[in-house]
């Protein structure tokens, strides 16, 4: 795991943006196409921003590029609480992407146990084309870069302490009921662990005493730490990077 620190947002943004575009550059010349995993939340409004608008924007190859999502609650796109809603308005909108390159998470399919079926299921036919039948040694998908930030709890994505999502070893996506301190009390969509420990490069971008702590915890004694907090099991990635803005 590597730790950069920044003095502030904008700092950590461009610094990941910069990291972004050096990741679609490096997977787009060694097999033509590049796949981003995006978060929501309030960090990376900032960071979407700076994708969306130059120089940036002109650095990624957009055409080859194909966006998902990490995780989004149980709620129509249009609802302020959708991360596919807030990705839309600081990036999507802005860009010159195919309709077909990106992939939200459904909006209310029915439940948030059939959304997640449902998914898994886009998930699973977009890696078989792109990669064939077997998409890594143990048939998970493998993402170029993903996107994170961090709870105040250690929870990414909607991978919450104690929840059974954390325990998923099979789905590539499941549905959660987040523990009742979390609000929004909204259902949710998720990627799994084994997912995102497949991938090639994985950032955290967080900013906050808390979440700074559990930072420094992790780098500290990350097997103590993931006893704690689901974002320290995280280590199986091939590249882990943590931007903490102090």
């Amino acid at each position: 795991m590597k730790f950069h620190y920044f003095a502030d947002l904008e700092e950590s943004s461009k610094a990941l943006a910069a990291m972004i575009v050096r990741d679609n550059e490096k997977a787009i010349r060694e097999k033509d196409f590049h796949t981003l995993v995006l978060t929501g939340g309030n960090t990376p409004r900032l960071l979407y921003t700076l994708l969306g608008s130059e120089p940036f924007s002109k650095k990624i190859n957009w055409q080859k590029t194909f966006l998902f999502c990490g995780d989004e609650r149980f709620v129509p796109y249009d609802h302020q609480e959708s991360n596919y809603g807030m990705i839309h308005e600081t990036l999507l909108a802005n860009i010159s992407i195919p309709a077909h390159n990106i992939y939200p998470i459904p909006a209310l399919e029915n439940s948030p146990e059939n959304t997640a079926l449902m998914y898994e299921t886009i998930l699973k036919e977009f890696f078989h084309k792109k990669m064939g039948p077997t998409v890594s040694i143990d048939n998970f998908p493998v993402f170029d870069t993903l996107l994170f930030g961090m709870g105040d709890d250690g929870h990414i994505a909607s991978l919450f302490p104690g929840t059974p999502a954390l325990e998923e070893t099979k789905a590539w996506v499941t549905h959660v009921l987040p523990p009742d301190y979390v609000r929004p009390a909204l259902p949710r969509i998720t990627l799994t662990l084994p997912v995102i420990n497949h991938g090639q490069a994985v950032y955290f971008h967080i900013s906050g005493k808390k979440k700074l702590g559990i930072a420094q915890a992790i780098k500290d004694n990350p097997e103590a730490a993931a006893k704690k907090y689901p974002a320290a099991r995280v280590r199986d990635a091939k590249s882990i990077s943590w931007l903490i803005v102090q």
